[in-house]
């Protein structure tokens, strides 16, 4: 074979051996890429999943009254066989003791709203007008322009339209 021949060659070598290697890159990057999509999608189920369990298991509202004796009620009809009138005693007995309740829970919200509304205009008095309207921004920014949540009437009113157990 002569020189030029086997510079040919080599060169054909070289070029079926670059090919190779462009190849080999493309599917590191291809590897990279994929592995990089699954982290991410692993990130984004993780904090989506954590942000629907912590709102499931720390805001949770308590039962209204009439959802309280509901489940009461329920409870009771599973645990224990009710004859006759007993099952419109016993739900007697739990209404009016859960009215007494419900007026409980709403003489705390009303104290609660009181005591803050109290306590924010200390506040105000301390910072004057201006430097109060900076901070009350600034809560805002920080945690949102949260409403106060309605009494807890209102939201049993909102949330519990379904008819009452019978009697």
């Amino acid at each position: 074979m002569t020189d030029h021949t086997l510079k040919q060659v080599s060169d054909s070598q070289r070029i079926i051996v670059s090919h190779h290697a462009k190849r080999e890159k493309k599917r590191y990057a291809k590897a990279i890429l994929l592995l990089l999509l699954a982290v991410l999608a692993g990130v984004v189920i993780g904090v989506g999943g954590t942000l629907v369990y912590i709102k499931n298991k720390f805001h949770r509202r308590p039962p209204s009254p009439d959802a309280v004796a509901e489940m009461l009620t329920r409870h009771m009809h599973e645990a224990v066989t009710l004859q006759g009138d007993e099952d419109s005693r016993i739900r007697d007995i739990i209404d009016d003791h859960m009215s007494e309740v419900d007026a409980m829970r709403r003489s705390t919200f009303r104290d609660f709203r009181t005591v803050m509304d109290r306590m924010n205009q200390q506040i105000a008095e301390v910072l004057g007008p201006e430097r109060y309207a900076l901070w009350v921004k600034e809560r805002e920014r920080r945690f949102g322009k949260r409403k106060p949540p309605p009494p807890p009437h209102e939201r049993r009113d909102r949330r519990h339209n379904g008819p009452p157990l019978p009697r």
